[in-house]
């Protein structure tokens, strides 16, 4: 039986404020400065560039997801023993990441984004080194279903009906994900993995936002150029480029449609915790739904803004 909404669900999204105020307390007790701080992003986990120490400071403000901040952390770590090019954290004067309340902040060494195109198959060629790391004690197994239910739990804007219909979605992906047989290896993955998750710093390409990385079936970093390929115009030639520089084309694996049935899932309910509810995101958002209710899976969606 799936889970229920808890009873402490948040009625609202949490407010620049709050991040601000956050950020003040941690980089208090990190010995950091936060004044004249840069806003880099400003939706769902808002990230600043704190230009007096050249630190990025990340602010995670989703009680359910909190753990992803300590996922960053020893993601981090484990990439760094293993030379992978990733972002690497900030040195600070408290253990990471900084908890303040409900909330938790990570500080990062700061890779300046150059603009410049990245190479074409970067991104296959950084995966190809994060999949010959073994899967590692320091990391947790992969678990969508967990990850996707927590995210459901702090949505704000879903009716009792679209709850239900998600929960039984998230019991019925877990079901099938139990039967599937895997091609690749089991290794150390980067778990949302897709251009926008690679900075052009000035020395080499590398790969941030490591929130999600963990030990996990390869094939799952592969799902979601392939799923955006699918779901967002424009999408189709960095699908290829991913599949032709790896040397696999996930698509053509028998257990793609439970993988792309559990992005799918994520990439429809993240707008209701992550994203400022303004009429573009909100009409987005309930075709998101509407179209995975269905059974549409031609429609093309549009990122968030």
């Amino acid at each position: 039986m799936h889970g229920t909404a808890s009873s402490n669900r948040q009625t609202a999204l949490p407010t620049a404020a709050t991040a601000q105020e956050t950020l003040a307390a941690a980089c208090a007790r990190a010995g950091l400065d936060h004044t004249n701080a840069h806003t880099l992003k400003s939706w769902g986990n808002p990230v600043f560039l704190l230009r007096r120490d050249n630190v990025v400071a990340k602010v995670h403000l989703h009680p359910g997801l909190r753990h992803e901040a300590d996922t960053a952390v020893r993601a981090a770590q484990v990439l760094a023993a293993h030379d992978i090019p990733a972002v690497r954290l900030a040195e600070t004067a408290a253990v990471q990441p900084v908890r303040t309340g409900r909330y938790a902040v990570t500080f990062w060494q700061h890779v300046p984004n150059c603009g410049w195109p990245v190479r074409r198959g970067e991104l296959a060629r950084l995966l190809r080194r994060l999949h010959e790391v073994p899967a590692s004690p320091e990391l947790t197994d992969w678990d969508p279903i967990t990850a996707l239910r927590h995210q459901i739990d702090e949505a704000v804007g879903l009716d009792a009906d679209h709850l239900g219909w998600l929960l039984a979605r998230c019991d019925e992906a877990e079901q099938r994900l139990a039967r599937l047989r895997y091609h690749l290896p089991r290794t150390v993955i980067h778990g949302d993995a897709h251009p926008t998750n690679l900075i052009p710093g000035p020395a080499n390409t590398v790969l941030c936002d490591l929130d999600t990385t963990c030990n996990g079936p390869a094939e799952w970093d592969l799902v979601p150029t392939a799923v955006a390929a699918l779901r967002f115009p424009g999408g189709i030639a960095a699908h290829r480029e991913l599949a032709d520089f790896y040397g696999y084309d996930v698509t053509d694996w028998e257990g793609f449609e439970v993988l792309r049935l559990v992005r799918e899932l994520t990439l429809a309910t993240f707008a209701f915790t992550h994203v400022p509810q303004s009429p573009e995101v909100r009409d987005q958002s309930r075709l998101r739904l509407r179209t995975l209710r269905s059974g549409d899976k031609v429609s093309w969606w549009t990122p968030y803004q």
